[in-house]
């Protein structure tokens, strides 16, 4: 889904003063009842004071800033995108794996030691229970408490290695979802400032060009890349759907991308199947041999053009198709012209 649902726009329930929810508060010296339970029918002439709460409610509009941002980025899941902090992740491998060295080496030194000490101390290398139990049988246990220690740092070292795998074939979010996030966040709905804090310009800034933003950032659920015709309308789309969400006081219209699809779609198909047509009634009707070859020349190159601008088709599709298209229509031609001579 594209664009932005106005915050806050879910009707609010009202609530009955049976609904209120009280809690009292005790005095310094409260008194107590005899079952330990707090003497809630004397709180006004003790001065005691009463605090009314509104239950937490899911249909309650959630406040301007991070609790804003992430409504709306479950609701529309292309515009949760995030850093993925490649640079501190890295080095994080790289101590980790600078750790895990040093505790080979370390780990290779006691076997090697080890392996010429005493008999008990030789069999460490040949049989596990031995390097187990060292310490039991009077060994130091040094090189078994340090294979733990090994074991451990590998299993913290192993998954954030998977981890940092996972997280760089995350796609990168789309310009245009960017671009909504930036339009979210300094919309009015949003208040007067959004996010205040550090992490307010990591989504980059709609006014500012010296703010970008970050290069790091990953998209969750990355919007599908369509074929050009239909992001070609979608973007225009977007163009009056942010006109209206300037505007102060209108709720925001929203708009399925799968509905522009599948009208472009519908459009793409129907010109497909003119390019037959307008071709043959065209090579019936001019009669040279040497213009109807100039015509399924010409018919190709729009053919190959309107593949790559409407369709997302492979430079390798798109050259088969149009060698194919040609060979049909160069039969057509000669069968047309002997024809004509007969």
């Amino acid at each position: 889904m594209s664009n932005i649902p106005t915050p806050g726009t879910f009707p609010m329930q009202v609530l009955t003063p049976g609904q209120e929810t009280s809690i009292e508060i005790d005095p310094p010296n409260g008194n107590d009842t005899q079952d330990g339970a707090p003497n809630t029918s004397s709180g006004a002439n003790q001065g005691e004071s009463t605090q009314t709460l509104t239950p937490n409610r899911l249909d309650i509009p959630l406040p301007p800033g991070h609790p804003a941002l992430a409504e709306y980025m479950s609701k529309i899941p292309e515009m949760a995108m995030f850093r993925r902090f490649g640079t501190l992740n890295l080095q994080n491998l790289l101590y980790l794996q600078a750790e895990i060295l040093e505790l080979e080496q370390t780990l290779q030194t006691l076997q090697k030691k080890d392996s010429q000490g005493n008999e008990e101390q030789r069999r460490y290398a040949t049989n596990w229970w031995f390097l187990r139990n060292a310490k039991r049988r009077g060994g130091t246990g040094e090189q078994w408490s340090l294979v733990e220690i090994i074991r451990k740092k590998l299993y913290e070292y192993n998954e954030a290695l998977m981890q940092q795998h996972s997280i760089m074939h995350m796609p990168k979010p789309t310009t245009r979802d960017t671009l909504e996030v930036q339009k979210l966040l300094e919309a009015w709905e949003m208040g007067p400032a959004a996010l205040t804090g550090d992490d307010s310009h990591i989504w980059g800034c709609l006014t500012d060009n010296q703010s970008p933003p970050f290069h790091d950032l990953v998209a969750l659920l990355p919007r599908h890349s369509g074929d050009p015709l239909s992001s070609w309308v979608i973007s225009k789309a977007e163009m009056l759907t942010n006109m209206r969400f300037r505007s102060k006081g209108s709720n925001l219209q929203g708009y399925r991308d799968q509905i522009v699809a599948k009208w472009t779609n519908v459009f793409v198909n129907v010109l497909a199947s003119l390019f037959p047509v307008a071709s043959n009634v065209i090579l019936y009707v001019v009669q040279p041999i040497g213009a109807r070859f100039g015509v399924i020349a010409a018919f190709s190159v729009l053919l190959s053009g309107y593949l790559s601008a409407f369709t997302t088709a492979k430079q390798s599709e798109i050259f088969a198709v149009a060698a194919a298209w040609a060979a049909v229509q160069v039969v057509f031609a000669s069968i047309g012209d002997n024809c004509d001579c007969g």
